[in-house]
């Protein structure tokens, strides 16, 4: 019989390991991941605050080691498997963040990880495509079709892996903190005292103003001008050496996607890098007047670069000037 607190929804499912796989219960390795944006860093935050090791080089407030996080971007299961063989052996219980693990990991490669445990929290929809529209600087439509797909793609890996999970709502773990805490608890092993518990109520809570300042990415580009027949300027993802991809609109018609990636020394001596953000792209004659409108904006997103909205005869003269 239903008792009152269970008929209401407290935004838990819960799976243990498969029937006929063996796993000892005191040891096993936390996998807290979501897609980006839905409560990661604050699941992260109370794991950690609860003593579990998330990583040697945590960045705050995100609580992110972003040693791990390379090592799954460029997938070096060398050093991973080190790694793993180390805290394997430091403690029994240990893990960390990666949000959007499906896009690193394949979801039979989970097993390299002892006794792997899955918590993936889910933030409503609506509110991770607004959060992505500000931080990524995307259009609000297309930004809701991303994250609805993001979700269920990230069930499936999680469904394939056949390891055990723990789904958490965001959203009820505002409602219900302590339900929030004693599920994930519970999922890891863990058995803080009365105190301890209480002290982690603090690391439930909506959109700490850090995280917020931090977690949105900046872009910064310019166009230059226009000069024998070429579209001449820069762009990038501050803090972030790989090129970045460019839309190229004229007269508000997307006309090619191309990368800003041509060296030049200036950007280099400005401290931008490795100096690879430059574009000199081939402007289509057969498209242009010298009335036609450039817009070069970052590839499906909403920010353009400095002189985007100009005429050609416009940039022409920007290069005139120089």
């Amino acid at each position: 019989m239903a008792t009152p607190d269970s008929i209401y929804n407290q935004g838990v499912i819960a799976s243990s390991a498969p029937s006929g796989r063996k796993r000892s219960p005191q040891q096993k390795t936390l996998l807290i991941t979501g897609l980006a944006r839905s409560g990661t860093s604050m699941l992260a935050a109370l794991l950690q605050a609860a003593g579990v090791w998330l990583g040697d080089h945590v960045y705050e407030p995100i609580n992110e080691d972003a040693e791990i996080t390379q090592m799954l971007e460029a997938r070096d299961f060398t050093r991973l498997d080190a790694l793993i063989a180390r805290q394997n052996a430091k403690t029994a219980i240990w893990g960390f963040k990666v949000p959007d693990l499906h896009h690193f990991i394949q979801h039979d490669e989970l097993q390299r990880f002892r006794n792997p445990h899955l918590i993936a929290i889910f933030r409503d929809p609506v509110a991770v495509a607004a959060r992505n529209a500000l931080s990524e600087h995307y259009e609000g439509t297309q930004a809701m079709i991303e994250a609805t797909a993001a979700m269920h793609s990230l069930a499936q890996f999680i469904r394939a892996s056949h390891a055990p999970f723990l789904f958490l709502s965001y959203e009820k773990a505002l409602v219900f903190p302590r339900v929030f805490i004693d599920n994930v608890l519970a999922f890891c092993g863990l058995a803080p005292d009365e105190d301890q518990r209480i002290d982690l109520l603090r690391h439930v809570q909506p959109n700490r103003n850090e995280y917020v300042a931090t977690s949105k990415r900046s872009f910064e580009g310019n166009l230059e001008g226009v000069e024998n027949g070429k579209l001449i300027g820069w762009a990038r993802h501050i803090g972030h050496m790989a090129p970045v991809l460019l839309d190229l609109l004229i007269d508000d018609r997307l006309s090619a996607t191309f990368h800003a990636s041509e060296f030049r020394n200036d950007l280099l001596a400005a401290g931008m890098g490795n100096g690879n953000h430059a574009f000199s792209l081939d402007l289509p004659d057969q498209e242009l007047s010298d009335a036609s409108v450039i817009r070069v904006r970052f590839n499906s997103r909403t920010i353009e670069l400095a002189n985007s909205g100009k005429s050609v005869a416009d940039l022409r003269a920007l290069r005139e000037v120089r």
